[in-house]
């Protein structure tokens, strides 16, 4: 095992790893600036996704990616297996189409991860890399050894019913949404293990779901802690990735009795986002927390010396009592400066 592994994972378990991880989000159109790739050029083809998303990791050799090397077909994978039609608007990364109302899913059953949608494509990816990726890769990052990732439940249900009408639902129809949820979480958990299958043994699982941040925390309570718990205590003694970046302070208090390993998160008080990532640390204990550098205020917009300063303000608020992967809050914004990303690895290193 890599130290960077062994750091990486320390943290999951809220030990103290040599030197804080320093983890990039690298879902979409970053990988395609530094291919020097078009968007549609990305997302049409897996062996010009995999040399940008190298590229990506080459200029920032001492971070680890998130998701990391991946067959990154965008965010309709799941929708697409629930029949959703995919539109792909040149230079914008594709989205999902409603498909089905909530009346529907008293007769839903889940789909099959290895017929339905573009799940067999994603599956098939996953072989294409195991024969493309350099050893070093899986090597030293721990790239698709044991790596799956998955939209949450909340998620897929919005994007399958659109959001609006999922919203509508949860008032109108909270027991036909549990029955959605219910289909939905059990389809993910055969979408993950159906990973596993080609990737091996699941080790690191990342679940994407920013619905907690649009509806309120006793929704969160009924709709969001089940399906998400079922979905985390599916894949155990494994680093879990709860990936929200939204500033969901109204439900930071429910996060806990989730079973998952590591918060990427997004929280800011009263504009600080230091003070988010000590909120954060004092809700969560020594859960290991994965952010909190803003991608437009301080890495689009700051200059170097600023990214560097923020970052060590937040290892101050995160790192010093606790387990912390310092990254970007959520997604970087197309044409963020290298430098301060190069800045915010220093201030890490410098740190640690």
């Amino acid at each position: 095992m890599s130290q960077k592994i062994d750091d990486l994972n320390k943290a999951a378990r809220g030990e103290k790893p040599s030197r804080v991880p320093v983890v990039l989000w690298n879902k979409g159109p970053i990988n395609a600036e530094y291919g020097k790739v078009t968007v549609d050029e990305y997302y049409s083809s897996l062996e010009v996704a995999l040399r940008a998303q190298i590229a990506f990791q080459e200029e920032y050799p001492s971070a680890i990616l998130i998701p990391g090397l991946l067959p990154d077909l965008g965010p309709v994978v799941e929708a697409s297996a629930f029949g959703c039609s995919i539109i792909r608007p040149e230079g914008q990364s594709p989205f999902a189409m409603p498909c089905m109302s909530i009346n529907d899913a008293s007769s839903l059953r889940p789909p099959d991860p290895n017929k339905d949608g573009l799940m067999p494509a994603m599956l098939a990816g996953w072989r294409y890399l195991w024969d493309a990726v350099p050893k070093k890769y899986i090597d030293e990052y721990g790239y698709l050894d044991g790596c799956a990732s998955t939209f949450g439940p909340m998620e897929t249900a919005a994007q399958v019913l659109g959001y609006d009408q999922f919203f509508i639902a949860l008032y109108d129809h909270p027991k036909l949404v549990h029955q959605l949820l219910d289909v939905i979480a059990d389809a993910m958990i055969a979408y993950v293990n159906a990973q596993a299958k080609i990737n091996g043994p699941i080790k690191r699982v990342t679940v994407t779901d920013h619905v907690a941040g649009q509806i309120s925390a006793e929704h969160f309570a009924e709709y969001g802690l089940p399906y998400l718990q079922r979905l985390f205590q599916a894949f155990p003694d494994v680093i879990t990735i709860y990936h929200n970046e939204a500033d969901i302070k109204h439900v930071l208090p429910r996060l806990p009795e989730l079973d998952f390993t590591v918060y990427h998160m997004g929280l800011e008080v009263e504009g600080d986002y230091a003070e988010g990532v000590a909120l954060a640390r004092r809700t969560m204990g020594n859960r290991c927390l994965m952010g909190n550098i803003h991608s437009q205020e301080h890495l689009l917009w700051g200059t170097r010396e600023e990214v560097y300063e923020e970052s060590l303000r937040q290892l101050d608020a995160g790192a010093g009592d606790g387990a912390m992967w310092l990254s970007v809050r959520g997604g970087f914004a197309p044409g963020t400066p290298r430098s301060n990303i190069h800045g915010m690895i220093q201030a890490a290193e410098d740190w640690s």
